[in-house]
């Protein structure tokens, strides 16, 4: 089985790859970078499902891959303030979409005034955390929780979610 993964980004190809060798042992991951039409810093929980789904689409498109993957980091409100929200999508040739979400982290305020403003959040951490590199590895939610959620698991679990109409069919109407 060969999955596209529609991203270079290595927290990303780190959890699809955890992933597909529990759920998939033999499975071959590609990652590509896709040209997607979304925000680089998508705002909202729909503009970050949309650039996730537009990723999988693209990947499965340029690669012939069974499946095509979409991880997607965004901001997102909720009863408590700015979020940090992650969205994975699905896709088969088929048709079949499955969504799945990640874990929510709320944002300090001095930093959802800078995102809101226009800049990226990766960047952003790296400036704050005096890191390189952060959107590759620990990502906002690492750096925020001091290690503990890392950025590579949150996408972990949202693509388990998301594969939910692969793994058990017979739920799937």
């Amino acid at each position: 089985m060969k999955i596209g993964l529609g991203s270079t980004n290595r927290a990303k190809v780190a959890a699809l790859n955890s992933v597909a060798s529990r759920l998939y042992p033999r499975a071959g991951v590609v990652p590509v970078a896709v040209q997607v039409d979304v925000p680089a810093q998508p705002i909202g929980d729909e503009q970050t499902q949309a650039g996730a789904v537009a990723r999988a689409r693209a990947v499965l498109s340029e690669t012939g891959a069974e499946l095509g993957v979409g991880l997607e980091g965004g901001l997102r409100t909720t009863v408590g303030g700015w979020a940090l929200c992650s969205w994975a999508a699905v896709v088969d040739a088929q048709g079949r979409l499955g969504v799945g979400g990640g874990g929510i982290l709320l944002l300090p305020p001095r930093i959802v005034e800078r995102v809101l403003g226009g800049e990226e959040l990766g960047p952003l951490m790296d400036e704050l955390a005096q890191l390189t590199g952060t959107r590759h590895t620990l990502g906002a939610s690492g750096v925020l929780t001091g290690g503990l959620v890392h950025r590579g698991r949150i996408f972990e679990d949202a693509l388990m979610c998301a594969l939910a109409p692969w793994l058990h069919p017979a739920f799937v109407d």
